[in-house]
């Protein structure tokens, strides 16, 4: 039978800055702070499951995801999960929720994402019998296991650099959509335009990594990391960030018998594979498998959230999806960047409200913030229909489709 899938209630932290406001807090704890607030909300405590993404978990204890739920309350009969797919961990989280729902294996489950990046471990490999460790063999967990394929050996920043060789994208057109992020993301957080989505954490009650007064020439100042004759800089790539982000979905049969509101409808969803060199086309992969699966088509969106590793491969999915940019970098304060880009005649938001370079990235949280802000989008009426994609490191791309939920207010 196929149920149809509406979302609830979705929150999350805002992001701390790498060794900021939220550096204290275990991916746990973020994690029962967002959680509280999304049951609190609903009432929803008799929740089937609890399915988490987490990449970072190494020294943080078993099963992130069941110390979330037990703390947030969930009742100890209701099974948690925790995942591990990357950056995409935590839409693919709630993937599995809709799943389970779709195939009546649950009514009711919270899903999404937990990511302390400043608190990953730094790691020693056990020493053989009777040997003492070698504590030169120390490595960074989050390098290793968070930010470089174990494959091919490329760390996520060199495959944006292979993107911008191949796709040609400039240095001042990169930094132009860093400035882009930035801007967009300041005015939207003092519009107030997150206010629905975040919970506080830790004190923090606002996004701790935007910086709307950066400049270019604070961007041009910058330089390359991860190849002394390449484009890439810490300015137009995302940041290292802690914050956690969840969803409660729920069939349409439990959201009416429990009188609980409704923000929109889970539409479909899609996970692919590509070339793990070229994993930042991901999303333009997943998106096209995605409107082909629910028979859309681009124009059909209203508003396309595209995950911002890098300016550079997020501008490498632009132009591969066929979108126009134009490219400007107005640095006039009473002039706004565009929201939107052009596809074949039809305007479509890309990124209204700034993205990861202003936002930040914690790895498995990411994909679920995305989600929560496009929610919040389509409850206030803003746009009708949205999808989220992002890129995953291995080489994949995940996507994600929801809608206004007719039929409730």
């Amino acid at each position: 039978m196929d149920r149809r899938i509406l979302i609830v209630a979705a929150r999350r932290t805002p992001f701390g800055r790498f060794r900021g406001a939220l550096c204290r807090e275990s991916p746990a704890s973020l994690g029962v702070a967002v959680a509280a607030a999304v049951l609190a909300e609903t009432g929803a405590r008799r929740v089937d499951q609890c399915i988490l993404g987490n990449v970072l978990s190494a020294g943080h204890g078993m099963n992130i995801a069941r110390q979330v739920a037990l703390q947030a309350g969930l009742r100890e009969t209701a099974p948690a999960m925790t995942i591990n797919m990357m950056c995409g961990s935590g839409l693919q989280a709630v993937q599995l929720a809709a799943q389970a729902i779709r195939c009546g294996l649950a009514t009711a489950v919270l899903a999404g994402g937990v990511e302390s990046m400043s608190r990953s471990s730094m790691l020693i490999p056990r020493p053989g019998k009777g040997q003492q460790p070698d504590v030169a063999s120390l490595r960074d967990s989050m390098v290793t296991d968070g930010l470089t394929d174990g494959d091919i050996g490329l760390h996520m920043g060199q495959t944006a650099e292979l993107l911008a060789s191949e796709f040609r994208i400039s240095r001042v057109r990169q930094d132009a959509w860093a400035l882009r992020s930035q801007r967009l993301a300041g005015a939207a957080a003092a519009a107030g335009v997150f206010a629905a989505e975040l919970v506080p954490a830790a004190g923090l009650a606002a996004d701790e990594h935007p910086r709307p007064n950066l400049t270019t020439a604070d961007l041009t100042a910058l330089a390359p990391v991860f190849d002394t004759a390449g484009t890439v800089t810490a300015g137009n790539s995302s940041g290292l960030n802690d914050g956690a982000a969840m969803l409660l979905l729920a069939d349409e049969d439990t959201v009416r018998r429990n009188d609980w509101p409704v923000l929109c409808e889970w539409v479909d969803s899609v996970v692919v594979g590509c070339n793990p060199r070229q994993m930042g086309l991901g999303p333009v992969h997943a998106i096209e498998h995605l409107l082909r699966q629910t028979g859309l088509q681009p124009e059909d969106l209203d508003q396309l959230e595209i995950n911002e590793a890098f300016a550079a491969q997020t501008l490498a999915c632009v132009e591969r999806l066929g979108l126009q940019w134009n490219g400007q970098s107005d640095e006039d304060p009473g002039e706004l960047p565009a929201q939107d880009v052009s596809f074949r005649g039809h305007r479509l938001l890309l990124n209204p409200h700034g993205g990861a370079i202003a936002l930040g990235h914690p790895l498995a949280a990411s994909g679920a913030r995305l989600l929560v802000h496009l929610a919040h989008r389509i409850h206030g009426g803003h746009v009708r229909r949205a999808a989220a994609a992002l890129c995953v490191g291995g080489g994949m791309g995940t996507a994600g489709l929801l809608a206004a939920a007719h039929g409730f207010h």
